[in-house]
């Protein structure tokens, strides 16, 4: 039989301070003094590594997100779908404004405040609806 490769199996590498332990190293020089090799998180740049530049798709999908948040994707999309529901049964084409309306006015009586931003999202996937349902011919 033949010795096996460190790292395989039972097989040890020698260590370099022969037989004990790290603790019990420290155990017997009370003196010595261990500091990590690496402090800090790679990942938010802080401590002894060197900060990672963005890659620029990831730059700009930050970007992208900062302007147009999640909350506002789901106002446009949201009333979007309602409207579009109008190939359906055609009443439903004020639905995406009906809604978006209604959402502010209740969020006004319940001392939230107006969000213009979700109006304004709100609207545009109305319009969205709107057009969309008007190219694909749904609407004569």
């Amino acid at each position: 039989m033949g010795t096996k490769p460190p790292g395989h199996g039972c097989a040890r590498a020698p260590s370099p301070i022969g037989d004990r332990s790290l603790m019990s190293t420290i155990r017997k020089n009370p003196g010595i003094r261990i500091t990590p090799v690496f402090q800090g998180n790679p990942r938010s740049g802080s401590g002894d590594f060197p900060a990672k530049k963005m890659h620029p798709l990831a730059a700009y999908e930050k970007k992208l997100l900062e302007v147009i948040r999640m909350d506002l994707q789901l106002h446009f999309f949201w009333s979007f779908a309602l409207t579009i529901l109008a190939i359906f049964w055609k009443p439903f084409i004020i639905a995406g404004l009906v809604v978006t309306v209604t959402k502010e006015f209740l969020d006004l009586t319940a001392q939230k405040g107006w969000s213009w931003g979700d109006f304004n999202w709100g609207m545009a996937g109305f319009f969205a609806g709107v057009l969309f349902i008007h190219q694909a011919g749904f609407w004569e």
